[in-house]
């Protein structure tokens, strides 16, 4: 027992909310391949209101999911049947996500298997210590949102200018990966015409002959010259 404790104090509280949340996604994904699903679609199945849809732009915030990943998982989503894209009538500009039928009928398989788990954990653990446990949970996410655990404290800036910071970083590092992808394209682009001047017959004689780049083989100089159409008047 005097072990246990002592390995448990080893561990650090990152690694075991890392490490459990691990564990529940390869749970949810083996669960999920019986659907021919994954834990992020069912994920979303569960985070869309199945009566009157949710706006596209509140599913990233309420699932905790980046906008371009969630994009990614939406297309897909569409292509197979489960969502559909409507007009939000009380934005011009919003989307409305909507189950389909079929979406529906996963939404409900997702909703099973996430309800038989708490209920495994629930008969395993007493309800104080899942009620202690939450209360820790929701504690470590206030000290986050706070920014208590950073060495840099930002409370002498204000929620738009941290906003706008977060903003302007994202497009630098965008535009530099931009930046890359143009010089690697050039990059290659030079490769491929070094690469076809070098294949071609009179280049290739340049590079074999003795007299290297600067000068022109002597049997090409003769066989340019014999097919010269000026001939001599002498």
């Amino acid at each position: 027992m005097g072990i246990q404790r002592r390995h448990m104090k080893d561990i650090t509280i990152d690694y075991a909310l890392r490490a459990t949340w691990q564990a529940v996604a390869r749970m949810y994904n083996e669960e999920a391949k019986n659907f021919d699903s994954t834990m992020a679609v069912g994920f979303c199945l569960l985070s869309i209101d199945p009566k009157t849809g949710t706006p596209s732009t509140a599913l990233g915030p309420k699932m905790g999911m980046e906008a371009t990943s969630l994009s990614r998982i939406l297309k897909s989503m569409e292509q197979k049947g489960l969502i559909l894209r409507r007009p939000n009538p009380q934005d011009g500009r919003g989307v409305l996500i909507h189950l389909t039928p079929f979406g529906l009928e996963k939404r409900e398989d997702s909703k099973k298997v996430v309800l038989r788990f708490n209920e495994v954990v629930r008969r395993e653990v007493s309800p104080q210590k899942l009620e202690s446990f939450l209360r820790r949970k929701q504690l470590i996410s206030q000290l986050i949102f706070k920014k208590r655990l950073s060495k840099v404290s930002l409370h002498h800036i204000s929620k738009k200018k941290y906003f706008l910071i977060k903003v302007l970083l994202k497009i630098q590092i965008k535009v530099f990966q931009i930046f890359l992808k143009r010089q690697f394209k050039n990059l290659v682009r030079k490769s491929k015409l070094l690469d076809s001047f070098a294949r071609t017959p009179l280049n290739s004689e340049r590079l074999t002959s003795s007299s290297g780049f600067g000068g022109v083989a002597p049997a090409v100089r003769t066989e340019r010259f014999s097919k010269c159409p000026i001939r001599s008047t002498a």
